[in-house]
């Protein structure tokens, strides 16, 4: 799992994104674990390993407008998970998924494979989008190959999504608003 979050680090830097210059460091296995236990859960490695990469934003540094990816993903606090976790836990059926990055992408904390792997839901709130996946690892390689093969590139405004733009000059094209 960390070598996944060091290569989608490596391809958002060599895109030219200046968006990991805003995180924090990752918290310790201990402060992961610590943390999850005071809310009744276990960490998982893959959470381990997400929060270890980088524990939100540095203190004092508010996120970069343009977000990690272009999609509303960003890196998520060991405090705002709880926070989170604390508000949607309440009448939420899933009581052992933890958020682990801000979006929303929740892990089951309760159901790890031989692997280390544990399920996620990836909750793309404002897109009405929700995909479930056996493994973090699963959308960090599909953010990867984005990156990689430029379907999402670093531009003078940010993010750059050619899917999205191709996928609206279609609809503007359909509906007559592009020549």
């Amino acid at each position: 799992m960390a070598d996944l979050l060091d290569r989608l680090e490596a391809v958002i830097r060599a895109a030219g994104s200046p968006v990991l210059d805003y995180l924090a460091p990752g918290a310790s296995a201990a402060e992961i674990e610590d943390t999850f236990g005071s809310v009744g859960l276990t960490a998982p490695p893959e959470a381990v390993a997400v929060f270890a990469w980088h524990d939100g934003y540095r203190p004092g540094v508010h996120p970069h407008p343009f977000g990690l990816l272009p999609i509303p993903i960003r890196p998520m606090s060991l405090e705002a998970a709880v926070i989170v976790y604390e508000a949607i836990n309440d009448g939420y059926d899933r009581p052992s998924w933890m958020p682990v990055m801000d979006g929303i992408v929740l892990m089951d904390t309760a159901s790890v494979d031989e692997a280390g792997r544990s399920p996620i839901s990836l909750l793309l709130h404002g897109y009405g989008w929700q995909q479930e996946a056996s493994s973090i690892a699963t959308p960090l390689r599909w953010w990867i190959t984005l990156i990689e093969q430029e379907t999402w590139s670093w531009g003078v405004d940010g993010w750059v999504d050619r899917l999205n733009r191709l996928a609206l000059r279609e609809d503007q094209q359909a509906t007559g608003l592009l020549g």
